[in-house]
């Protein structure tokens, strides 16, 4: 919702991660749009993407009301503030933390594998945190109203470990790009089969409502290895109910996202920031 240039002084992201770690992280810890959603009433829960902490701010929500992991014991929940920097496996730690979920959306999950100081999470190239991912995901929507779901992905990143036909390899280098004949490249048979389960995604949440819900879903960056025309391409889809479509425009990019629809839905008055986009080695 804001230039990170214009907050912190760096355009360059070596610059920012490195220099301004400190407000980058603070930024993304208290973040303009989580903080706004929770103003206006909606519990915020936060999906891991498994990055290791110290290094991906975004793994790092500390105005979340509800953290959801992943690992061997199952799916993980916990309170903002009991999320460490560390890379150990996020935690419900007491009998508040038990109550909290039990009155909360997380609720319809604890059935699942829920216990104090939990063993290990799985790894950000673990295939099977895609598949956590995924299949918690498709649950989404019972969690309880109102709700904000911040839901992190790493896929189709490599490792490819995933082929169009949903075949998984656990090799830390992925599929090689001879694997599979039908495609050009491993990168592109592993989001052939990530489209289809998004699909699926997207349906069962929409099952759950007799409305349909605000979805936005949004890559953080382009693929120039292997087009470099369309580097500054990046993903962006909407549902926006009730003519909320009327927001979008072709030009639009990441930073009016949010500013668009919050405007629509609840009339803020944030209004749009220039559209700008960036070199790729930028």
């Amino acid at each position: 919702m804001r230039y990170v240039n214009e907050s912190l002084g760096q355009l360059h992201p070596h610059d920012v991660q490195i220099r301004h770690s400190r407000q980058l992280h603070a930024a993304t810890y208290d973040h303009t749009l989580g903080r706004v959603v929770k103003a206006l009433g909606y519990q915020y829960v936060h999906v891991l993407s498994g990055w290791p902490r110290g290094s991906r701010a975004a793994d790092t929500p500390r105005k979340a009301d509800l953290t959801v992991d992943f690992g061997p014991s199952g799916t993980l929940f916990s309170r903002a503030d009991e999320v460490s920097r560390s890379d150990n496996a996020a935690r419900v730690s007491n009998e508040f933390t038990t109550t909290l979920l039990q009155t909360t959306a997380a609720r319809p999950f604890l059935s699942q594998q829920i216990q104090a100081n939990a063993g290990g999470r799985y790894n950000w190239t673990d295939p099977a945190r895609a598949l956590a991912w995924l299949e918690f995901m498709k649950s989404a929507g019972t969690m309880g109203k109102p709700k904000f779901v911040f839901a992190h992905i790493i896929k189709p990143h490599a490792p490819h470990s995933f082929d169009r036909y949903g075949n998984v390899t656990f090799h830390l280098a992925g599929w090689p790009d001879d694997h599979d004949p039908t495609v050009s490249n491993a990168f592109y048979g592993q989001i052939i089969w990530l489209n289809g389960q998004m699909l699926e995604v997207i349906d069962a949440i929409l099952d759950d409502y007799d409305e349909p819900p605000i979805i936005v879903i949004a890559a953080d960056h382009g693929d120039d290895r292997h087009n470099p025309a369309i580097a500054n391409d990046i993903l962006a889809a909407f549902l926006l109910p009730d003519g909320g479509e009327s927001v979008l425009y072709p030009s639009i990019t990441s930073v009016n996202h949010f500013r668009a629809i919050l405007d629509y839905y609840f009339g803020l008055d944030l209004g749009l920031l220039e559209d700008r986009v960036y070199p790729p080695d930028i």
